[in-house]
């Protein structure tokens, strides 16, 4: 629970308005966090929740990634781009980029929480370590922790959520 306690807990927030101020290249974790009433909607409190041990780039090259909604580099934007119940709601059509991008921007921010120990190193067996190290706190401590409060988790739903 240290890890998804110090998330939640974490002032360092990532939105489209300071993204020219964020600038952390680490590796990390973080948490997609609507801007509105997510709950009074669908019963769910976050977007979703995701990590990254990239060599370049790092938390902001990821989700530079995820606001720029691009549906072939983004679960995120898959995840949206089948979830028009959520859309329509909020009146937007996220099958459309466009759109997807301006609801991210406008009504998003992720917490984050760089995690130095999970950089990129170029020794091979290393680094899938602290990949498989990361990728179980992301899913056992955070994703099953959370489960019934993210929205967008596990495979993407194409029925519509």
């Amino acid at each position: 629970m240290k890890y998804l306690n110090n998330l939640l807990d974490s002032k360092i927030l990532y939105c489209k308005k300071n993204n020219p101020d964020f600038n952390i290249k680490d590796s990390g974790l973080y948490i997609l966090i609507p801007r509105f009433n997510l709950k009074k909607l669908s019963g769910q409190k976050y977007l979703k929740v995701g990590m990254t041990t990239r060599k370049s780039g790092g938390l902001k090259g990821r989700l530079s990634e995820h606001f720029s909604s691009n549906y072939k580099s983004s679960v995120l934007a898959r995840h949206l781009c089948y979830d028009q119940k959520l859309g329509k709601k909020l009146g937007f059509d996220f099958k459309d980029r466009l759109q997807r991008q301006r609801f991210l921007n406008e009504n998003c921010y992720f917490r984050v929480l760089p995690l130095k120990q999970f950089n990129w190193c170029d020794n091979d067996e290393e680094r899938k370590k602290r990949i498989k190290i990361l990728r179980n706190i992301e899913k056992l401590e955070i994703e099953e922790t959370l489960r019934k409060e993210i929205r967008y988790i596990g495979k993407i739903n194409k029925k519509t959520t």
